[in-house]
Order: C-alpha cells, then sequence, then structure tokens
C-alpha cells in the first residue's frame, strides 16, 4: 500500500537539506530534481565535478494508482559532452570542440586548485536515488519513462 500524496511530499521536500548538492521542487503531482547550481558554495564544485547545471530529473505521480513516471532532461551540452560533429569522411567522427572545452576546463581548475584533476565526479545517479529511495519506500512503484 503506498502513503498518499499528502504524506509522500512532505518526506521529498525534506531532502532538500543545507549543503546538499541537489533541489527538489514541487509542483502539485510533479517532482523535478535538479543540481544545486543556484547554492554559491556548490556551483563551482558541481561544474568542476561535471554536473551539468540544464539537467532536469522529472518525476510525475500518479496517486490513483501510487506509480510514478520518470523522465530526463537536459537542454544544452550535456556536461561539456557535446554531440560529435560527423566529419568529411565517413565513419569518422571528430569531436574537437569538447576536446577545446575539457583542456580549457583543465587549465581554468589548475589555475583556480592547483590541480587539474576534480575532487569528485558527480554523476546524475547521485541527485536520482535518494528521490527514488524515498519514492519506493513509500510503497510507490515506478511505470517507467514518460513518453
Amino acid at each position: 500500500m503506498s502513503v498518499p500524496v499528502h504524506e509522500l511530499l512532505p518526506r521529498v521536500a525534506a531532502l532538500n537539506v543545507p549543503g546538499a548538492p541537489y533541489v527538489f521542487e514541487i509542483d502539485g503531482t510533479t517532482i523535478i530534481g535538479r543540481w544545486a547550481f543556484d547554492n554559491p558554495a556548490l556551483a563551482e564544485v558541481l561544474g568542476d565535478g561535471g554536473a551539468s547545471a540544464n539537467f532536469r530529473y522529472v518525476v510525475t505521480l500518479d496517486p490513483s494508482r501510487g506509480t510514478f513516471r520518470c523522465s530526463e532532461r537536459d537542454a544544452g551540452y550535456n556536461n561539456g559532452a557535446f554531440r560529435a560533429y560527423r566529419g568529411y569522411s565517413r565513419n569518422y567522427n571528430v569531436n574537437l570542440l569538447t576536446i577545446i572545452v575539457a583542456l580549457v576546463r583543465r587549465a581554468e581548475r589548475k589555475r583556480r586548485t592547483g590541480s587539474a584533476t576534480p575532487p569528485h565526479r558527480f554523476r546524475q545517479e547521485e541527485l536520482k536515488s535518494p528521490l527514488r529511495s524515498v519514492l519506493e519506500g513509500s510503497g510507490w512503484r515506478r511505470r517507467g519513462l514518460i513518453r
């Protein structure tokens, strides 16, 4: 048996603790998770760690069935990984823009911190798993991707 929505949403809001690298916004029966780039203390660390400021994890609740659906949205260049540019030669991908962006970021990070390697690499799963744990721990079932 799933927990009613009016009891579930405060549990989701409780995930928004100070210092967490993510933020969950509630709009009716839709929950939107994103990286906490609006926190000045975390913005630089998130950017250096590969988190995308444009990434959104959208969860839509269906209270009548006790289920939820998830989708991921990322407008922009998705963590510095541009799509490969198809070169003149068939079956040969050139991703020069990604190489340039990576080198510039590494040089900037080295200038700022003295080290070219980021302290932590942020994965999208770090944003998604706390929310899914709360939902599944409250008896809600996942139904798949939103079409």
